[in-house]
Protein backbone atom coordinates (compact mmCIF):
# COMPACT_ATOMS: atom_id res chain seq x y z
CA UNK A 1 0.00 0.00 0.00
CA UNK A 2 1.81 3.13 -1.65
CA UNK A 3 1.06 6.72 -0.93
CA UNK A 4 2.23 9.52 -3.51
CA UNK A 5 0.24 12.26 -1.70
CA UNK A 6 2.59 12.35 1.17
CA UNK A 7 4.78 15.42 1.77
CA UNK A 8 8.59 14.27 1.00
CA UNK A 9 9.99 14.48 4.71
CA UNK A 10 13.33 16.22 3.80
CA UNK A 11 15.09 17.33 0.91
CA UNK A 12 18.52 19.30 -0.39
CA UNK A 13 17.15 23.18 -1.21
CA UNK A 14 13.80 24.26 -1.08
CA UNK A 15 13.53 25.99 -4.27
CA UNK A 16 15.60 26.29 -7.75
CA UNK A 17 18.69 28.28 -8.02
CA UNK A 18 17.54 32.51 -8.10
CA UNK A 19 17.39 33.35 -11.42
CA UNK A 20 15.79 36.27 -13.92
CA UNK A 21 13.87 33.24 -15.65
CA UNK A 22 13.56 29.65 -14.91
CA UNK A 23 11.83 26.53 -15.21
CA UNK A 24 11.84 24.16 -12.14
CA UNK A 25 9.56 21.00 -11.64
CA UNK A 26 10.02 19.06 -8.60
CA UNK A 27 8.62 15.40 -8.09
CA UNK A 28 8.12 14.02 -5.03
CA UNK A 29 6.79 10.17 -4.25
CA UNK A 30 6.25 7.61 -1.14
CA UNK A 31 8.07 4.64 -2.47
CA UNK A 32 7.37 1.99 0.12
CA UNK A 33 5.67 2.06 3.38
CA UNK A 34 4.75 -0.47 6.51
CA UNK A 35 2.10 0.47 8.87
CA UNK A 36 3.62 1.51 11.79
CA UNK A 37 1.33 2.90 14.74
CA UNK A 38 4.16 5.16 16.49
CA UNK A 39 4.65 7.34 13.57
CA UNK A 40 2.29 10.04 13.18
CA UNK A 41 0.85 8.57 9.96
CA UNK A 42 1.31 5.18 10.85
CA UNK A 43 4.09 4.44 8.06
CA UNK A 44 7.42 3.48 7.94
CA UNK A 45 9.11 2.82 4.96
CA UNK A 46 11.02 4.42 1.58
CA UNK A 47 10.28 8.05 0.26
CA UNK A 48 12.20 9.52 -2.98
CA UNK A 49 11.89 13.38 -4.53
CA UNK A 50 13.62 14.23 -7.41
CA UNK A 51 14.00 18.03 -8.51
CA UNK A 52 15.44 19.57 -12.01
CA UNK A 53 15.42 23.30 -13.55
CA UNK A 54 16.58 25.45 -16.23
CA UNK A 55 17.22 29.20 -16.54
CA UNK A 56 18.56 31.72 -19.12
CA UNK A 57 22.17 30.71 -19.98
CA UNK A 58 22.46 34.30 -21.12
CA UNK A 59 21.65 35.87 -18.29
CA UNK A 60 22.49 32.97 -15.31
CA UNK A 61 25.51 31.31 -14.10
CA UNK A 62 23.78 28.09 -13.34
CA UNK A 63 21.90 26.93 -16.40
CA UNK A 64 20.57 23.38 -15.46
CA UNK A 65 20.29 21.68 -12.14
CA UNK A 66 19.11 18.10 -10.62
CA UNK A 67 18.87 16.68 -7.42
CA UNK A 68 17.30 13.69 -6.28
CA UNK A 69 17.54 11.58 -2.81
CA UNK A 70 15.60 8.76 -0.70
CA UNK A 71 14.92 9.00 2.89
CA UNK A 72 13.66 6.54 5.00
CA UNK A 73 11.48 6.28 7.99
CA UNK A 74 12.02 3.77 10.81
CA UNK A 75 15.49 2.44 9.66
CA UNK A 76 16.37 1.60 13.08
CA UNK A 77 14.94 -0.77 15.17
CA UNK A 78 12.98 0.62 18.13
CA UNK A 79 13.38 4.14 16.23
CA UNK A 80 9.97 4.09 14.40
CA UNK A 81 9.72 7.71 13.07
CA UNK A 82 13.48 8.91 12.71
CA UNK A 83 14.42 9.43 8.92
CA UNK A 84 17.31 8.55 7.66
CA UNK A 85 18.30 10.26 4.05
CA UNK A 86 20.98 10.70 1.33
CA UNK A 87 20.56 13.13 -1.70
CA UNK A 88 22.55 14.65 -4.31
CA UNK A 89 22.46 18.00 -5.71
CA UNK A 90 24.13 19.01 -9.28
CA UNK A 91 24.12 22.56 -10.44
CA UNK A 92 25.83 22.92 -14.03
CA UNK A 93 26.95 26.28 -15.07
CA UNK A 94 25.96 27.77 -18.74
CA UNK A 95 28.19 27.94 -21.47
CA UNK A 96 28.19 31.59 -21.68
CA UNK A 97 29.27 32.08 -17.70
CA UNK A 98 32.24 28.93 -18.53
CA UNK A 99 33.18 31.13 -21.33
CA UNK A 100 33.23 34.54 -19.79
CA UNK A 101 35.55 33.15 -16.66
CA UNK A 102 38.10 31.60 -19.12
CA UNK A 103 38.03 35.53 -20.87
CA UNK A 104 38.69 37.08 -17.50
CA UNK A 105 41.61 34.93 -16.67
CA UNK A 106 39.14 32.75 -13.72
CA UNK A 107 38.22 29.79 -14.75
CA UNK A 108 35.20 28.05 -13.73
CA UNK A 109 34.10 24.23 -13.73
CA UNK A 110 31.32 23.28 -15.40
CA UNK A 111 29.82 21.87 -12.33
CA UNK A 112 29.35 21.62 -8.77
CA UNK A 113 28.13 17.76 -6.85
CA UNK A 114 27.00 17.77 -3.40
CA UNK A 115 26.53 14.80 -1.54
CA UNK A 116 24.64 14.86 1.67
CA UNK A 117 23.33 12.15 4.22
CA UNK A 118 21.57 13.27 7.20
CA UNK A 119 19.69 11.60 10.19
CA UNK A 120 16.61 13.25 11.89
CA UNK A 121 15.45 11.81 15.25
CA UNK A 122 13.28 13.01 17.90
CA UNK A 123 14.74 13.34 21.27
CA UNK A 124 11.46 14.36 23.38
CA UNK A 125 7.94 15.52 22.69
CA UNK A 126 9.08 18.85 21.70
CA UNK A 127 13.03 18.67 21.07
CA UNK A 128 14.70 17.03 18.00
CA UNK A 129 18.02 16.76 16.33
CA UNK A 130 19.42 16.09 12.93
CA UNK A 131 22.59 15.29 12.02
CA UNK A 132 24.17 16.36 8.23
CA UNK A 133 27.30 15.44 6.37
CA UNK A 134 27.88 16.95 3.20
CA UNK A 135 30.86 16.25 0.62
CA UNK A 136 31.15 18.77 -2.00
CA UNK A 137 32.90 18.12 -5.34
CA UNK A 138 34.43 20.90 -6.85
CA UNK A 139 32.69 23.46 -4.63
CA UNK A 140 31.37 27.19 -6.19
CA UNK A 141 33.06 25.22 -9.44
CA UNK A 142 36.12 27.05 -8.47
CA UNK A 143 39.23 24.71 -9.59
CA UNK A 144 41.48 26.39 -7.35
CA UNK A 145 38.55 25.28 -4.21
CA UNK A 146 39.48 21.77 -2.87
CA UNK A 147 36.72 19.53 -2.57
CA UNK A 148 34.77 19.67 1.34
CA UNK A 149 33.11 17.93 4.02
CA UNK A 150 30.52 19.99 5.44
CA UNK A 151 29.20 19.05 9.04
CA UNK A 152 25.88 19.71 10.84
CA UNK A 153 23.77 19.87 13.38
CA UNK A 154 20.02 21.38 13.19
CA UNK A 155 18.15 21.48 16.97
CA UNK A 156 14.41 22.11 16.88
CA UNK A 157 12.77 22.63 20.61
CA UNK A 158 8.94 23.36 20.26
CA UNK A 159 7.21 25.06 22.87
Amino acid sequence: HGRTTRTCPWGLGSSAPACRSSIAAPVCAWLWDVDCPQSPDGAQGLSGFLRGGFADPDVNEVEFFAAGGLTYTGLLPGRAIDVAGFGILIPINGDEFVRAGKLAGTPVDRAEVALEWTYWMPVTAGISLQFDVQYIVDPGTDPAIDNVVVLGLRTRIAL
